[in-house]
């Protein structure tokens, strides 16, 4: 379990160290490693909530085409399939806080990982 919980937390930090957009500032930060479908597996997420003062358009332009790291399981995995090592971030914006003044919005990052050790919540 604590192998896992390390690739979560690095996989995490990619996205919390991500420099924000001018005037944003952070709400909430959550993570989350469970089992995904049947089979030996784990899914990685992360997410953060912001909100900004920059208009929803400016957001977007910030945030697109950024691709983050993927969560590495070691060169004997990471090299046997032919994946790409980066993540894109999904944006969601929150249209029932947002207004004319205020963009709320939250970031992610999914990832799955084979590498499953001993993990019971991956099996």
């Amino acid at each position: 379990m604590s192998t896992n919980n390390l690739r979560l937390e690095k996989f995490a930090q990619n996205l919390y160290e991500y420099p924000l957009p001018p005037d944003a500032i952070v709400l909430t930060q959550h993570i989350e490693l469970s089992k995904l479908g049947n089979g030996n597996n784990c899914s990685y997420e992360v997410q953060q909530s912001m909100v900004s003062t920059l208009p929803r358009g400016a957001i977007e332009q910030y945030y697109e085409n950024i691709m983050l790291t993927r969560v590495s399981f070691g060169p004997q995995y990471d090299g046997m399939y032919d994946s790409p090592t980066v993540t894109k971030i999904r944006l969601e914006f929150d249209e029932n806080q947002s207004n004319e003044t205020k963009s709320f919005f939250t970031l992610s990052l999914f990832d799955v990982g084979i590498d499953v050790t001993l993990d019971i919540r991956c099996h």
